[in-house]
């Protein structure tokens, strides 16, 4: 407004006050452009600015990937969980001038998906190594085949065929345990006379 007119259009109020046309009532108001073009009164309408993204969100969605694509499993899957949980609340605490929950749900995802193979990968292996120190224990080395009688100068009775000390050895055809490796063939071997069951 003013106290004289500014101009053409410019037209007086009740109160005295010359204003500008576009104030008169009915006057129509000048179409508003794309952004970065001039606005009304001269004004460049202002740009429609993108809201940037979490950084949390971002974290989240790469420890998640390397989670998967490069096997680290729980190591960067517990983190991806974290922050991307944290990278949610923070989103929505900001009203919406942060962006970037798809990649925090992305994150968690990955995370989750991750952890779980991870732990799954480890009982596996954990499971392997189990069997493999048990299935050294559960090895007699010192038992050959059924004669599982050692050669300790002592028969024992009920297992006659079975120990070598009883004077049969290999005869029944049970196998060579201890030092009696003589066969029984027919004939005594001299050379190895307390060895061979054909001489006894």
């Amino acid at each position: 407004m003013s106290y004289t007119p500014q101009g053409e259009g410019w037209w007086q109020a009740s109160d005295g006050w010359w204003y500008p046309p576009e104030e008169q009532p009915g006057y129509p108001m000048p179409p508003v452009g794309p952004p970065g073009t001039t606005g009304p009164y001269g004004y460049a309408a202002p740009f429609a600015r993108p809201s940037p993204s979490n950084g949390s969100a971002i974290a989240s969605l790469v420890l998640g990937l390397l989670s998967i694509v490069l096997c680290l499993g729980f190591l960067t899957g517990i983190p991806a969980i974290i922050t991307g949980s944290s990278a949610r609340k923070q989103i929505r605490a900001s009203g919406g001038m942060q962006s970037g929950d798809g990649m925090a749900v992305a994150g968690l995802v990955l995370g989750w998906m991750g952890t779980v193979l991870g732990v799954i990968g480890v009982g596996f292996f954990a499971w392997v190594i189990w069997l493999g120190s048990n299935a050294e224990y559960d090895v007699d080395y010192s038992c050959d085949g059924y004669n599982c009688e050692p050669a300790n100068g002592y028969c024992n009775e009920d297992r006659y065929y079975q120990d070598p000390d009883c004077g049969v050895g290999s005869s029944e055809g049970y196998g060579c345990t201890g030092i009696n490796c003589e066969p029984s063939d027919g004939s005594c071997n001299s050379d190895r006379f307390f060895e061979d069951p054909d001489c006894g």
